[in-house]
């Protein structure tokens, strides 16, 4: 949806160096980019014009996509929501993204049915067969903030064997055949931090942080110590690129607000 956002200047400046102050460059520089989005006491101004202290400025930023054009129930779980964000609980089976033959299993189609006619972006991913926490942003200037911003996320996990001590993964992660990805010196850096939380029979219950973020992260780093998240086909026990979802949820996220930086902490605790 379209963003109007009001402030009143505290000092002489211009207006370039007051939106500075508030914005990123790149916010910046798409709020300058048409005549009639900056508005000073009702005026339509320019990003060199001259603000004086008490000054009223007035941001109008257009929303420049469309809604989305399929829409499905695909069972979604909104957590939080105002009129900037949401948080919701995305099932197994559903993709992040538009992807070939997924148009209508994608969280687009799931929001489409929840809101028909808005506008989405979403902020964080998870892959398809992996649940949880998503943050989604309801316009494109938030989503612009929450691009640049800390973003928090922690996944609870079932791992095949027992664990017996907390440990960080510092392994590099390089892209194999398909979707695979294989720990490799000549990949990027990856790092997970991993907090055992308890034993299950013979598996363990841990807690895990990517510190970087890598495709499929935690994963290839739990596969490559000997303890795959259990039921993951890919990385586990079992051949093909697919299964009916891995033990695997994000469980935890924390973040500021884009507009207001309020700290938004959300956390669904453990699924055993």
């Amino acid at each position: 949806m379209d963003k109007v956002l009001e402030f009143v200047s505290d000092r002489e400046t211009i207006i370039k160096n007051f939106l500075s102050s508030k914005f990123s460059a790149t916010i910046v520089s798409r709020i300058k980019s048409s005549l009639g989005n900056i508005k000073v006491n009702g005026e339509t101004k320019i990003a060199t014009d001259k603000l004086k202290v008490g000054d009223k400025i007035t941001i109008f930023i257009k929303e420049n996509s469309k809604s989305y054009q399929f829409k499905r129930d695909l069972g979604l779980k909104i957590i939080y929501e105002d009129e900037d964000i949401l948080v919701l609980d995305k099932p197994k089976g559903v993709c992040s993204m538009s992807t070939f033959g997924h148009e209508e299993t994608c969280l687009f189609a799931g929001l489409e049915h929840l809101y028909p006619g808005q506008v989405f972006r979403i902020v964080t991913r998870l892959d398809k067969d992996t649940e949880g926490l998503v943050l989604v942003a309801k316009n494109s200037i938030s989503h612009s903030i929450l691009n640049e911003s800390k973003i928090v996320k922690k996944y609870t996990a079932l791992l095949k064997g027992k664990i017996y001590e907390d440990l960080t993964i510092d392994a590099p992660i390089l892209r194999a055949d398909g979707i695979r990805r294989v720990v490799d010196k000549n990949g990027k850096q990856a790092i997970t931090k991993l907090k055992v939380i308890k034993h299950i029979n013979n598996d363990t219950l841990c807690e895990l942080e990517l510190l970087t973020g890598r495709t499929h992260q935690i994963r290839v780093h739990t596969a490559h110590i000997g303890h795959p998240v259990v039921d993951d086909t890919l990385y586990g026990f079992g051949n093909g690129e697919y299964n009916s979802g891995q033990r695997l949820k994000c469980t935890y996220i924390k973040f500021n607000h884009p507009l207001n930086d309020k700290i938004i902490e959300i956390d669904l605790g453990n699924f055993c």
